[in-house]
């Protein structure tokens, strides 16, 4: 019994082994295809990348040698700004020393000696000195009169005068603004400012028309005024002073402040002046 059974196996591996044998290539040749069908998009994904690679260095190339021209402007001026500012620096104005402080007060003097001397026929005419008066007063008008023949500064006027600068630049500004005197500045090299000032006798001329000119409007108003209406008083005058016609009637012909009976007044002798006063102004 044990031979035939081994007979039997034996036999049953020789039928066995040559079907596995005829089994084992193909299974083989399901292994290489796969491997070949996973492998072959990886290798096309890799020359794809290495081609794409030097388009991308190109561009690189083209953007760097481009030039920024506003970057360039930009730079320049910025350069310009900080020259400037330096300069700037550097050229502050110096604290004047007192040599140079006497020197000048010596000059001052000498300067405005020689403005007196020679002073201008103008300033003697009694108008252009009612005008300067009114304008600067009594030590205003001295300021003005040193400025009559020539350009002078402040600086030299305030040492010369023996006034402070602030004073001096008060009458010139007043001067100044009734149109009368003209300035212009002056940069040393130390850096300081000086104003160089100058009296015009012909712009005085135009500010005396000018005020004419609104003296007469309003002399012209107040005597219209006084031809035109009837005037009441108190006997108080001078304390309620006058009422119009229109006034007095609306109060029944009483003051309003004392409650006195109000008359008629003539005011002849207003208008006459008035009339002299325009006569005046106009010839």
């Amino acid at each position: 019994m044990a031979r035939g059974i081994k007979t039997m196996r034996t036999r049953l591996k020789k039928i066995i082994k040559p079907s596995q044998q005829k089994k084992s290539p193909v299974k083989k040749s399901l292994k290489k295809t796969k491997t070949t069908s996973v492998k072959s998009p990886v290798k096309k994904t890799k020359s794809s990348t290495r081609k794409k690679s030097p388009s991308k260095t190109v561009k690189k190339t083209t953007v760097k040698t481009v030039p920024n021209k506003r970057a360039t402007i930009k730079k320049k001026t910025s350069t310009r700004k900080v020259e400037s500012k330096v300069g700037a620096k550097r050229t502050r104005p110096s604290k004047r020393t007192e040599a140079e402080k006497r020197k000048i007060k010596v000059l001052a003097k000498k300067k405005l000696k020689e403005i007196r001397a020679n002073r201008p026929e103008f300033l003697e005419d009694k108008k252009y000195n009612e005008f300067l008066l009114s304008v600067v007063g009594e030590e205003g008008i001295e300021v003005a009169e040193n400025i009559s023949t020539e350009e002078i500064s402040d600086v030299e006027l305030a040492e010369g005068m023996d006034l402070k600068a602030n004073i001096i630049r008060k009458y010139l500004y007043a001067l100044y603004e009734n149109g009368v005197v003209t300035y212009r500045r002056h940069r040393s090299k130390t850096g300081w400012y000086t104003y160089y000032w100058k009296l015009h006798p012909e712009r005085i001329d135009m500010a005396l028309n000018e005020l004419a000119g609104k003296d007469i409007s309003y002399y012209e108003g107040e005597l219209r005024q006084e031809r035109e209406n009837q005037f009441f008083t108190c006997k108080n005058k001078e304390e309620c002073g006058r009422v119009t016609f229109d006034n007095a009637l609306e109060t029944e012909f009483r003051c309003q402040k004392c409650e006195k009976k109000l008359e008629f007044t003539d005011n002849s002798e207003i208008i006459e002046t008035l009339e002299k006063e325009l006569a005046r102004l106009k010839f």
